[in-house]
């Protein structure tokens, strides 16, 4: 998979979850046998909000 396609895919996960004004690193790493793709996300959002990790 190239890597424009893995940001769509990191972009629409960090939107669905609610981080669209955090600051975020997205990295693909390449050490393994399989796709490997890790986002860190800072819940504190630009407003000094905070989103939330729970899913209810």
């Amino acid at each position: 998979m190239n890597n424009e396609k893995l940001l769509a895919i990191a972009y629409a996960y960090l939107k669905g979850m609610g981080y669209t004004e955090n600051q975020y690193l997205i990295f693909r790493r390449y050490d393994a046998d399989h796709l490997n793709v890790h986002l860190l996300v800072n819940r504190i959002t630009f407003d000094e909000e905070v989103v939330s990790d729970s899913n209810t």
